[in-house]
């Protein structure tokens, strides 16, 4: 479902809907029930709930935050394999003008392969909230069988399948990154924690219907927006804040085929 949001809705209106629904029905909810808090939540009872308020606001504002920091080390994370994987290849590119002329052409296009697969196949497959899966037929594969023919003599040799192995890892990273999902259990804490922590704003009983209005706004758009955040960084490849294709890839891919 939350694939779905950040593939088919645009990012700006998807956070219009989230936190300007969650204010309206906020307040529409507090202002329901304002005439019964009204009665019920007097003098000792209203003071015994801004106790427990200030409890449950901050238990979960450290589970809100703690989780919005794991998210974006996540996807900084992401974003870092994604830029490595591209640098890499590159690298790994440049170092073709000392190989064998043999065998040079064919390291090439191999490798303008793999970054045409990558721009072409893979990364445009993750963007639209597709669960592009590792295959044996990995587009290292190729590179690896034309390096399989250097000579161990050759003092590209061990530089070459250094490279070749750090490229892997980083692709491995990069689909590891966009498989892993919040569990379903997380985000129902999230929105039943959020649900309390607005509902308690809504019992905390003012005189003053403005002052507490502004209040039950201001947190019911902190809550909605965070756990838009944490929706959004979830999901490093989707939305208007996906990782985008690194220019280096495109340059690579961009070779004449073979």
């Amino acid at each position: 479902m939350d694939e779905w949001l950040l593939s088919n809705v645009p990012t700006w209106l998807l956070t219009l809907l989230a936190i300007g629904g969650t204010i309206s029905l906020s307040v529409a909810a507090m202002w329901l029930v304002r005439p019964i808090v009204q009665a019920a939540m007097q003098g000792h009872h209203n003071e015994v709930a801004g106790y427990i308020f200030s409890v449950v606001g901050v238990l979960y504002g450290v589970l809100l935050g703690f989780l919005v920091i794991a998210e974006r080390q996540a996807y900084h994370e992401a974003a870092v394999a994604t830029n490595q994987e591209a640098g890499t290849l590159g690298a790994i590119y440049l170092e073709t003008v000392a190989l064998p002329k043999s065998m040079r052409n064919e390291a090439q296009q191999a490798l303008c392969g793999y970054a045409r697969t990558v721009v072409k196949s893979e990364l445009p497959s993750m963007q639209a909230g597709e669960r592009t899966r590792l295959t044996a037929a990995s587009p290292t594969h190729r590179v690896f069988v034309v390096y399989r023919t250097l000579s161990p003599s050759n003092a590209l040799y061990t530089s070459s399948f250094d490279l070749l192995s750090s490229l892997e890892e980083y692709r491995n990273e990069r689909f590891s990154s966009n498989e892993v999902a919040m569990p379903g259990l997380f985000w129902l804490v999230l929105l039943l924690g959020g649900a309390i922590t607005i509902g308690f704003c809504i019992l905390f009983y003012m005189e003053n219907g403005l002052i507490q209005t502004i209040l039950v706004t201001a947190t019911s758009a902190m809550v909605a927006s965070s756990l838009l955040l944490v929706l959004v960084l979830s999901h490093p490849f989707l939305g208007a804040t996906k990782i985008d294709t690194p220019n280096l890839l495109k340059t690579i891919a961009s070779c004449p085929a073979p």
